[in-house]
């Protein structure tokens, strides 16, 4: 199964240590690996945002959101992704209602 925690410990303290580069590489090195794995897509959508790189962190964003669809805390991060972004609430509401458990319809980026 999926990344080794202490690969995942790894990748999530050079994240915390502000260094977004190396993050990258080690969650993609675990998603090479694994590629549906929930934690590395995580954590690769949010080294993606810290280095400011928003279409990237969408990008792996919507990976998550292949692998897990209803996850309220996917849905959650990627409307955070989508406002960083700089897109309306017309974009971000569907997430955020996805989030908070009251979701119809469909979302698209």
């Amino acid at each position: 199964g999926g990344p080794r925690p202490q690969q995942l410990q790894e990748a999530r303290a050079l994240l915390e240590a502000g260094r977004s580069q190396q993050a990258v590489s080690a969650f993609e090195a675990m998603l090479r690996r694994e590629p549906r794995s929930y934690e590395a897509l995580l954590g690769l959508a949010d080294a993606h945002a810290q280095a400011g790189d928003f279409d990237a962190a969408l990008e792996a964003g919507k990976q998550l959101l292949g692998v897990r669809p209803d996850e309220q805390e996917a849905n959650l991060r990627v409307a955070e992704l989508l406002l960083a972004a700089g897109y309306g609430a017309e974009m971000v509401g569907p997430y955020l209602k996805w989030a908070g458990g009251t979701a119809s319809g469909s979302r698209e980026f």
